[in-house]
């Protein structure tokens, strides 16, 4: 059994005052169990003044996680917080760490993740990855795990901030805030996660489906052998050579497998090609779709109504897309402040924006497979 306790502060100035808050909240000297581990998400301001750090100095046990745009626990929503989520357990055994660099290849993921099993007593039964916002999305970081790990269970997000320039944004350990490295949660042990994932609504979905042609990784070049600017233009998506709602115009791919994920359109080339938030494998079934401010809160209440009737007292860590949030216009909050107003304090939960989600979605057998998602809502219950 894991259970999660969570705590907050508005504090981005002073350190010692923010470090006490979460301290009294969490009060570890009557909840903590014989292993912990704390997931911080915070806005790129609790890094840069030094809260993050002082917090984890203060802490008996690793601390691991990522900038954000928003999060919340315990109801509280406000534009700029530091979240810090304990996961203790007399059973379950956790190891986190970091990345060197990224820059180059993804060899130092390996190195890291054989720390982390010489750090456990056992083969981890999940994995929690806060991978780094590097503008080529996150396929590359899960099949690199997947292949590590053997196809262990996924569960994870990019890391995103406000501003979007790499400088801000940050993966975490103990304090030390990094721009181009892994942060990595392995939890091993008696635990049964299960996973929920929003889907887009087949009445969103803009005419017949398509092929994908020619594409390098989240480089879009071709569909139906035409450049994709020009398929785009065929929807009146793109008439000024600018993707018109781009918040708001997610690509939906039907992979080979039978699974289906979304991609977010991030710009368009000189050539006419289209950036995406992910891989667009070539050769699978691609098809565009509109998302809104109805869609967002709708898809969230259903997600969060099934994650409640599956829970049955255990705990919920949530991850929406930026893109979700972007497509609630000037709501910034909604999302947030619908999830807070369907728990209603019923247990524990987490809940942060990403630059992407990482979680498994079952394929045409039924079997899941660990996947990259843009625009979905990603829901772990422990």
């Amino acid at each position: 059994m894991i259970r999660m306790l969570t705590a907050y502060t508005e504090e981005v100035l002073d350190t010692e005052a923010a470090g006490t808050q979460i301290l009294a909240q969490l009060d570890l000297s009557r909840n903590l169990a014989r292993h912990a581990v704390g997931i911080i998400s915070c806005m790129t301001e609790f890094v840069q003044t030094g809260v993050v750090k002082a917090l984890c100095d203060r802490l008996p046990f690793d601390v691991v996680g990522c900038t954000t745009m928003g999060t919340t626990v315990q109801g509280v929503i406000r534009p700029v917080v530091l979240t810090l989520t304990v996961l203790t357990s007399e059973e379950v055994a956790f190891a986190a760490g970091i990345t060197d660099s990224l820059e180059g290849d993804l060899a130092p993921v390996e190195a890291l993740y054989e720390e982390l099993l010489k750090a456990l007593p056992e083969k981890p039964s999940l994995l929690i990855p806060f991978a780094p916002f590097m503008f080529i999305g996150g396929d590359e970081f899960v099949e690199k795990l997947d292949d590590l790990s053997g196809g262990l269970p996924l569960f994870g997000m990019l890391a995103i901030a406000q501003n979007l320039h790499e400088g801000n944004i940050y993966t975490c350990y103990n304090g030390t805030c990094k721009t181009k490295a892994l942060g990595l949660l392995a939890l091993s042990g008696p635990i049964d996660p299960l996973f929920l994932v929003s889907a887009i609504p087949q009445d969103r979905i803009i005419g017949p489906q398509a092929l994908v042609t020619e594409a390098d990784k989240n480089v879009l070049h071709r569909v139906n052998d035409i450049r994709a600017l020009e398929y785009l233009r065929s929807f009146g998506l793109a008439e000024s050579g600018e993707i018109e709602g781009i918040e708001t115009m997610p690509l939906v791919l039907e992979l080979q497998d039978g699974s289906r994920v979304a991609r977010a359109c991030i710009s368009i080339t000189p050539e006419g090609s289209v950036v995406c938030g992910g891989d667009v494998p070539v050769g699978v079934g691609l098809s565009i779709a509109t998302i809104d401010f109805d869609d967002v809160i709708e898809s969230t209440g259903l997600l969060i109504q099934e994650a409640l009737r599956k829970a049955q007292g255990r705990s919920l860590f949530m991850i929406s897309c930026a893109a979700r949030n972007w497509a609630l216009g000037t709501d910034l909050y909604a999302e947030m402040e619908h999830v807070t107003a369907r728990i209603q304090g019923s247990m524990p939960y987490h809940f942060s924006y990403s630059g992407g989600e990482i979680c498994p979605i079952p394929d045409r057998n039924g079997t899941p497979v660990n996947r990259f998602h843009n625009d979905a809502l990603i829901v772990c219950i422990l």
